[in-house]
């Protein structure tokens, strides 16, 4: 049959056999569906959401459970035989998508039916009373009176008593099941003889955490943000209230040649309870097997219902051979110094993973990412940008579902070639894989919001920070996004939030400053360049300046205050705001000649609306294929 000439129905029709044929498979999912229709995946995906409005995967879920009921109302099946009948392996995650779906639970579905029922026949014996005349309806209610008085003060009784046992009884078995399914996993500690494994450790955890993160049921708080826990004192009360979860994983590791050992505890935050604890001895070489078998296994203990594609990912393993996962394990670890100095080290550390397993794909995303990161760096990053693709693809050859190297090739065909559909093609695909990765939202948040969709890439962000709320780069994006969509004051909240975190460091300083501009506080913005100017070590060259900021402010203004510390404006944003406009379109077509990352901030940014006008300013903004969005920001 040739489904791409079918109408709807049959279309529908044919896909439901295709279904049913393999319904106890919990493996089949949307690729094999694909494969076995034999259909484009951008085509299956377009006309089941045209037809159904729901995606290629909810369409399996829904045939599955729409048969799971019919299972159940013949009776020959309990609820957990039916869930393995029909392809779920986990009779919880079972027990939600059928109750998502139908509102209610499995178990009530005779119930239900004997309900519905009952209600035709009361509702047939109401007609034939209401038919009768009306001395006949006073005198039943005259005669009827005394006994519906009994009947009443029984049902309060009963009430009474169902009430004590339900929220008295049962009270701390509501409590377990209510309360919110959130989770930080803290730093471990190494309790290995070579202080130099404290990356194992961290790596560990990392990977616990990604894990964990895949589970749609938990909220996971990201690794950076628990990391000013490492040496903390606070009781687990306080750090849970700080990171605003309710359960905590803690737990060290100790490795010794090829043999480790991980202990873990999971504690009740909020009634500094201990739920689990448990001491696991593994070789080295089951040691990813392990980290899925925990994040299963505090995912059991909080009852949160895993789905056979977070299954899936879980016990996902990409490498078999330790000494590529030692390497990695060390590139990330510099990876999330996120320097110059670090990534050069990652680069190093990633290319030996891939050295000693060449089939390592999640190995060369991360030496992907990091050369992207790089060229953001350096005035020439088109090789940067060839080098990120080529590692992607390479990825994404040996696993085809790594969400990581389609949202960098979204992130270098966006921001490096300037190829904006092609882009977000990349992007769907990695929020299909994993809506949750936040390299995908990192990548991805940011263009939406370079393309105008300012509330959807909010969401992203937000939805990035819940997962990880200390993350400098992310609170960064966040003060960039509220700027752009003219929320001056929650972009320098933001910000100082991140002055907090990190302290002197030139780029962010400079942000700080302009933050304090955009929303109108010019005296704290000059104030705020006074003390970076006297106090500041990057700042040295201008110590003799910050007497005179505010004296040359009331003189000349602002642009007195650059001149005084410029002759020649040094690059773009001092050439606009100093009015040499003509050396700053020479500016803006070296970093469009070089591709760089910038080229996007300086067409799109508002505090470059002096040039908004300029033919040549215009020209540049077409070729980036920019113009589209430069006029959705600016209402043209």
């Amino acid at each position: 049959m040739n489904l791409y000439l079918t109408d709807d129905n049959e279309f529908i029709e044919h896909l439901s056999r295709i279904i049913l044929d393999n319904l106890s498979n919990e493996n089949f999912g949307v690729n094999e569906l694909i494969k076995t229709a034999e259909l484009n995946r951008n085509y299956l995906s377009r006309r089941i959401k045209s037809i159904k409005n729901i995606t290629i995967n909810q369409f399996i879920t829904e045939v599955r459970l729409e048969k799971a009921r019919e299972f159940l109302l013949e009776g020959k099946y309990n609820a957990s035989e039916v869930s393995y009948n029909v392809g779920f392996s986990s009779p919880s995650y079972f027990n939600k998508c059928f109750h998502d779906h139908f509102g209610y639970p499995p178990g009530d579905i005779k119930k239900r039916t004997a309900g519905k029922s009952e209600n035709n026949i009361q509702k047939s014996e109401t007609e034939k009373i209401s038919s009768n005349k009306t001395g006949s309806k006073n005198l039943f209610k005259a005669k009827n009176t005394k006994s519906i008085s009994v009947i009443a003060s029984f049902a309060a009784l009963i009430g009474i008593i169902f009430i004590y046992i339900f929220f008295f009884q049962k009270s701390s078995f509501l409590k377990s099941n209510s309360i919110e399914k959130s989770i930080a996993v803290l730093p471990f500690k190494n309790l290995s003889e070579n202080e130099a494994n404290r990356y194992f450790a961290d790596g560990v955890v990392e990977d616990i955490l990604d894990r964990l993160s895949k589970i749609s049921e938990l909220r996971v708080t990201s690794r950076t943000s628990v990391e000013q826990f490492r040496t903390s004192n606070e009781s687990a009360p306080e750090i849970g209230k700080k990171l605003k979860v309710n359960y905590l994983l803690e737990g060290s590791v100790q490795r010794h040649e090829e043999k480790v050992r991980i202990t873990i505890q999971l504690i009740d935050a909020k009634n500094d309870r201990h739920i689990l604890s448990e001491k696991i001895d593994r070789d080295m070489k089951d040691i990813l097997e392990l980290e899925s078998d925990i994040a299963k296994l505090i995912a059991d203990k909080l009852q949160a219902a895993i789905s056979p594609e977070e299954k899936k990912l879980i016990e996902k393993t990409h490498t078999h051979n330790t000494e590529a996962y030692d390497y990695y394990l060390m590139g990330r670890y510099y990876w999330n110094l996120q320097s110059i100095e670090s990534h050069e080290k990652c680069i190093e550390y990633f290319e030996k993973a891939i050295n000693a397993d060449s089939t390592y794909a999640l190995a060369y995303a991360g030496l992907a990412d990091a050369y992207f990161f790089v060229a953001r760096f350096i005035r020439i990053p088109v090789k940067n940008y060839e080098k990120a693709v080529e590692l992607s693809k390479k990825a994404l050859e040996i696993d085809e579902n790594l969400p990581e190297a389609y949202a960098i090739l979204g992130a270098v065909y966006s921001v490096g070639y300037w190829r904006w559909e092609e882009s977000e093609k990349y992007f769907e695909k990695a929020m299909e894989i994993d809506s949750n990765n936040l390299v995908t939202l990192y990548y991805y948040s940011d263009w939406l919001n370079t393309t105008g969709e300012f509330d959807l890439s909010r969401k992203h962000l937000n939805r990035a920070l819940e997962l990880d709320p200390f993350s400098i780069k992310f609170r960064r994006s966040s003060s960039y996004f509220y700027y752009t969509a003219n929320k001056a004051k929650e972009a320098l909240q933001e910000i100082l939030m991140v002055e907090g975190m990190i302290g002197d460091q030139a780029y962010h300083q400079h942000v700080v400053f302009l933050r304090y501009l955009n929303a109108g506080d010019t005296i704290s913005a000059l104030q705020y360049m006074q003390k970076i100017f006297a106090t500041s070590p990057i700042h040295q060259k201008y110590k003799v300046y910050a007497d005179q900021v505010l004296p040359v402010y009331k003189s000349s203004g602002l642009k007195g205050i650059y001149q005084m510390m410029y002759k020649n404006p040094p690059n773009y944003w001092y050439a606009v705001q100093m009015d040499s406009l003509d050396l700053a379109i020479r500016y803006l077509e070296q970093v469009y000649e070089n591709r760089h990352p910038i080229t996007i901030e300086y067409i799109l940014d508002r505090d470059y609306k002096k040039l908004h006008n300029d033919p040549r300013f215009l020209e540049i903004a077409d070729k980036t294929g920019l113009t589209p969005y430069f006029n959705k920001r600016y209402k043209k």
